[in-house]
C-alpha cells in the first residue's frame, strides 16, 4: 500500500477507500500506487470509475474531500466556469438555481432555458415548503 502524505494535499476518498484524491483532482489508486486517468463526459465534466459504481464526478470527489458542505447545498460549481479546473479552491456547494444562474452570468447556458429551469426549481421548493 501507498503512503499518501496530507501535507502534499492528498486525502484518503471517503466513499471509495481505496482511493485517494489531491487537491487538483487527481486519483491514485492505493493497492497499485497509479494515478487513474479520468475521461470527459458529454457535458465536458471529468469522471471516473471506482469501485463497482457508476462513473463519478471528479469534482464532486474533491468537494466532499476537501470542502465543507453546507446544509442544503446540493451541487458542485466551477468558478471560473472551466469544467477541467478541479482545483478545491475553485469549487463551491450551491444550490441548483446558483449553479444555473453562474452558468449563465458565466455564458455557459442559454438564459432562455437556465433561467425557466431555476424559476421551475424554486417554486417547487416553495409549494413543497407550504404542503402542495
Amino acid at each position: 500500500m501507498i503512503n499518501i502524505d496530507a501535507s502534499e494535499g492528498w486525502a484518503p476518498i471517503e466513499r471509495f477507500p481505496n482511493h485517494a484524491i489531491s487537491i487538483h483532482g487527481d486519483v491514485i489508486g492505493l493497492r497499485r500506487g497509479h494515478v487513474l486517468k479520468p475521461f470527459d463526459d458529454r457535458y465536458g465534466y471529468l469522471r471516473l470509475s471506482l469501485g463497482n459504481t457508476d462513473n463519478v464526478y471528479i469534482h464532486r470527489l474533491v468537494a466532499e474531500t476537501f470542502l465543507i458542505k453546507p446544509y442544503g447545498l446540493f451541487e458542485v460549481n466551477h468558478v471560473d466556469g472551466d469544467k477541467h479546473n478541479n482545483y478545491y479552491l475553485n469549487l463551491e456547494w450551491v444550490t441548483k438555481s446558483e449553479n444555473i444562474r453562474h452558468a449563465i452570468s458565466m455564458g455557459l447556458q442559454d438564459p432562455s432555458i437556465g433561467l425557466r429551469q431555476a424559476n421551475r426549481i424554486n417554486r417547487e421548493r416553495y409549494l413543497a415548503r407550504i404542503g402542495r
